[in-house]
């Protein structure tokens, strides 16, 4: 990473200084923390779950806001789409659980009617796995 000579910040855009301001010269010598936590913090936004699947439609948004609701982390909560029988799926971060009272939960507040199955294997490696299939009728795409 390129610092500046005169004050040793970081330089931004062709050798401007994010300090001062002018045109320095670089060093490569020393490195701000800043900068790197910066880039840090967009490597793990560009990889949240919820950029890689995001929701597809209304049924999954409100689904994703009372996870919310319930206290789970957004960027969590994705849907996955089967490519053998092309079923809609719910999973949190790495296979982690939801409690079934906020399954409940969300069957209770949706608008129309909704199937929530969950569904889990064991893995000698990660331990247990969780998905929920979701069905929540043709017009969706189900």
């Amino acid at each position: 990473m390129n610092t500046s000579d005169c004050c040793g910040a970081s330089i931004i855009h062709h050798d401007i200084c994010i300090e001062c301001g002018e045109h320095c010269d670089s060093r490569d010598d020393v490195v701000s923390s800043d900068t790197s936590d910066i880039r840090q913090e967009e490597l793990e936004t560009s990889t949240f779950y919820e950029n890689m699947y995001p929701a597809s439609n209304p049924t999954e948004d409100k689904i994703k806001l009372l996870l919310v609701i319930r206290g789970y982390k957004r960027r969590n909560i994705h849907f996955r789409k089967d490519n053998i029988n092309l079923q809609k799926s719910l999973r949190l971060g790495y296979w982690e659980q939801v409690k079934s009272k906020d399954i409940d939960y969300v069957i209770t507040n949706m608008n129309k009617p909704i199937k929530i199955k969950e569904w889990y294997v064991h893995d000698d490696d990660c331990g247990w796995k969780y998905s929920y299939s979701l069905n929540y009728g043709v017009q969706n795409g189900i």
